[in-house]
């Protein structure tokens, strides 16, 4: 948790003596600049809200609640995100769950807050994306580069997400999210068995660290958290630039003022010698 807040320290390295604002280091996923939901930030939000229970330090929750506002948003277009490419953006799973894990707290703490709402309501827009969009990794396997058993066994955190989602969405919609959980579930454990080397390491880990999850909320007495309408506006998802993009920007304007100075320069010189001959 101390690195995660370290690395995004904007005043810790050398663009810090022209930028002291958040680096992006502790919410990018692949490449620094996807900002959006990824295992990068996911990792980052879990560090920080363990060493929250372990501390009691609110300024551990303070900045996961930070670069969960940075990352998602209830309006997010979640399309121009291609999250159907597996190969790059299958982790925003990862985040999703990391997502459930910090609405769970905020439940304990009593703080059923505009945070709080913010974080569900962009858990349950994107479950809402996965209801119409996902498949099973099986089915996709000719889009990745290695197609291995670990694929399948990510399939895993669907079913979790899912299971999220039936458990913070309004009554109406939790049957439609518990199908989709068990679904994703069985399709899982199936398609897992399917490959010779399913009892490899990575797989094995998968289904034993989330494979409790099925049957926790499967024998867990009904649901009966009732959230009220909160009538919050979250506005509109904001772009956030990285330091290096943010200092590159910078440089590249001068550059841009610096040629058209010159070049005004240029025709001015030009015109005054014109004007002496």
């Amino acid at each position: 948790a101390g690195w995660v807040l370290a690395m995004d320290d904007g005043s810790r390295t050398i663009f810090g003596l022209i930028d002291e604002a958040a680096t992006g280091c502790a919410s990018s996923t692949v490449t620094q600049s996807f900002q959006k939901p990824g295992r990068g930030a996911g990792n980052s939000i879990n560090a920080l809200i363990d060493a929250y229970r372990l501390s009691n330090e609110r300024r551990y929750f303070a900045k996961a609640e930070t670069l969960i506002q940075r990352v998602i948003h209830p309006k997010d277009d979640i399309a121009e995100l291609q999250l159907n490419e597996p190969e790059y953006r299958w982790s925003y799973l990862v985040f999703l769950q990391v997502i459930g894990k910090y609405l769970e707290i905020k439940i304990e703490l009593g703080e059923t807050d505009y945070l709080f709402y913010y974080a569900r309501d962009s858990l349950l827009h994107y479950a809402d994306w996965m209801l119409k969009n996902e498949v099973p990794f099986k089915e996709v396997l000719h889009k990745v580069e290695y197609p291995t058993e670990t694929w399948p066994a990510q399939d895993i955190r669907k079913s979790h997400v899912f299971y999220l989602a039936a458990k913070f969405g309004d009554p109406e919609i939790r049957i439609g999210y518990r199908e989709k959980a068990r679904f994703f579930f069985d399709r899982c454990l199936t398609d897992v068995l399917d490959f010779d080397t399913a009892y490899l390491t990575r797989p094995m880990v998968l289904l034993t660290v989330y494979g409790y999850v099925q049957a926790y909320f499967e024998h867990m007495p009904p649901v009966r958290i009732d959230f009220h309408s909160h009538g919050y506006n979250f506005g509109i998802p904001l772009i956030f630039v990285p330091q290096k993009n943010r200092i590159k920007q910078v440089f590249l304007k001068k550059i841009k003022f610096a040629k058209e100075y010159m070049a005004r320069m240029s025709v001015e010189k030009w015109s005054r010698f014109k004007n002496r001959i």
